[in-house]
């Protein structure tokens, strides 16, 4: 889809959890922020912008905008993390690929990993969240393939936690390996279930000859604390924003 030539920004405008973004938004030349901002509310050429520009997403905010996301891109070389196996992972666990099971299987884990409260939460029906958010991933047409460090935990035949190593199209940090998903059940949370699993994805990631892997984290989520201590470093910040209607 294509803005209106007499848009104030420039964008590409998408589908984003059912709703119109008016994605990597960022004001025309001759436009200040706060004019764009203010041009924008008055067109409303989309329900979202997204926009990597900051002035620019903090004058939406001072005119009434809601924030929905604030991401934080980061990158990791795989090259120069320590091996990490899976048999490092403490207590009675095993893992499976993540795509023998089914989203439904996995859904109660990741659906619990992000409570009301969360940065991350979604609101909505099972259903609905499974078909938007974990079967796109699963069968390959949200993001591309699946590396084979995209494993789910079991605990007995019950899956508590996950990770989803997308391989995308294009050239990193965006492209190539991305960190689609990374979660743990709350009752399995700070046993290094996690960073076992991001940490053995590293070090398959390297074996397959990948130099690098990608990810956004939503600032404010716990995980950005692992990601950091790993060494994941910051690419770019990213504001996606819910487009207040002029009155």
């Amino acid at each position: 889809m294509s803005v209106q030539s007499d848009s104030p920004i420039d964008c590409e405008l998408v589908m984003r959890d059912g709703l119109t973004c008016a994605d990597l938004a960022r004001p025309k030349p001759n436009l200040d922020p706060i004019e764009a901002a203010q041009l924008t509310i008055a067109l409303h050429p989309a329900d979202l912008v997204a926009t990597q520009n900051k002035e620019f997403a903090q004058a939406l905010l001072a005119q009434g905008c809601s924030l929905r996301r604030n991401a934080l891109a980061m990158t990791l070389n795989v090259q120069d993390h320590p091996t990490k196996s899976a048999s490092d992972m403490s207590g009675d666990y095993s893992l499976i690929f993540i795509e023998d099971l089914s989203a439904d299987a996995l859904f109660d884990s990741w659906f619990s990993a992000y409570p009301a409260g969360h940065p991350d939460f979604l609101p909505g029906a099972r259903a609905e969240l499974i078909a938007e958010n974990l079967k796109p991933l699963l069968d390959r047409s949200m993001m591309g393939a699946n590396h084979r460090s995209s494993q789910a935990v079991l605990n007995g035949s019950r899956a508590i936690a996950g990770i989803i190593i997308s391989l995308r199209e294009g050239r990193a940090p965006y492209g190539g390996p991305w960190g689609s998903e990374l979660w743990v059940a709350p009752a399995h949370q700070h046993m290094g279930i996690g960073k076992s699993l991001i940490s053995t994805a590293i070090t398959q990631l390297r074996e397959d000859g990948f130099t690098s892997l990608g990810l956004a984290v939503t600032r404010g989520n716990p995980a950005q604390l692992l990601y950091e201590s790993i060494g994941f470093q910051l690419v770019e910040e990213s504001w996606t924003l819910t487009l207040q209607k002029s009155n």
